[in-house]
């Protein structure tokens, strides 16, 4: 268990180091740090490592004057963040990063919203995540983005189907 996290705090450390050297403009709102994704007029969330309690992903940000709806959380977005007890995505939140809650032990709730149409590898891994209901519009998840013992409520057309060691399969319905 030590080695995992310890692996998951220096996996941190680098991407933050990445973070800090990715090139245009990006913006820190209450904690949170949001850039341009790929000129597309619309934003990604690439940090929120520094966050607290319960959070909020705002539905726009303004950078560079220009406003943009958020609609991806980042890759590693708050990677081994111990301080967060729960999230509520933005409306606009079309999909979450691999690792993106990765080592996040006290992540207890997380909702999702209608919109949200895929979930990457490890998404939740190491959370205290028990429960987690997918929405209408959610299509693709990877194998392994919700850890096995998670209870999923479907909205969505995605199936899903544990092997007999827990692992998790998922195929549209």
């Amino acid at each position: 268990m030590l080695m995992r996290h310890s692996t998951t705090f220096l996996l941190a450390l680098i991407i933050g180091m990445a973070t800090a050297a990715a090139k245009g403009p990006e913006v820190n709102i209450g904690g949170m740090i949001f850039k341009e994704l790929d000129s597309t007029g619309e934003a990604k969330l690439l940090s929120g490592r520094d966050m607290k309690g319960d959070v909020v992903i705002p539905d726009e940000v303004t950078i560079e004057g220009v406003r943009m709806p958020v609609t991806l959380i980042s890759q590693y977005a708050f990677l081994a963040n111990r301080d967060i007890t729960s999230v509520v995505l933005s409306k606009n939140t079309e999909g979450i990063g691999n690792q993106a809650f990765d080592g996040c032990e006290n992540l207890k709730s997380v909702k999702l919203n209608e919109g949200l149409s895929f979930i990457s590898n490890h998404a939740f891994d190491g959370t205290a995540i028990k429960e987690l209901t997918l929405p209408k519009s959610y299509v693709n998840m990877n194998c392994d983005a919700i850890p096995a013992g998670t209870k999923i409520r479907q909205t969505s057309p995605v199936k899903v189907f544990r092997d007999f060691d827990g692992s998790k399969y998922y195929s549209p319905a």
